[in-house]
């Protein structure tokens, strides 16, 4: 693969690092959302729930297949009746849902409000 001695040249995309900044900063409340910060709690869960409505196919397929993934190995370990597991899956699951999913559907909800605007 790689000779010795032979140096090996990295590019830096800069598309990447916009990405990786993007995601580096996570939205945990719609009140992180600048669009939405000078709406009542009402208004926010309003406007948030019109957007999810708006999702297209790709954002609703990645949420979707993020969220297999942190269920079928709760289910896996029910059916299997490891309890231990399923224990530690549900616990896993609890936590990552609004770690995980909750910040990337606020993340492309602050996204469809900015090319709205």
């Amino acid at each position: 693969m790689f000779n010795r001695g032979e140096s090996i040249e990295y590019s830096v995309n800069y598309r990447t690092l916009f990405v990786c900044r993007t995601i580096i900063y996570m939205f945990f409340s719609s009140k992180d959302i600048k669009a939405l910060n000078d709406l009542s709690s009402e208004e926010r869960m309003a406007v948030v729930a019109r957007e999810k409505q708006k999702f297209s196919a790709p954002q609703r397929l990645v949420i979707n297949i993020l969220k297999l993934i942190l269920y079928i190995p709760f289910f896996y370990f029910l059916a299997q009746q490891q309890w231990a597991l399923t224990l530690i899956c549900f616990v896993v699951m609890a936590l990552a849902y609004p770690l995980i999913l909750s910040p990337l559907t606020y993340f492309f909800i602050s996204r469809q409000l900015e090319n709205s605007q």
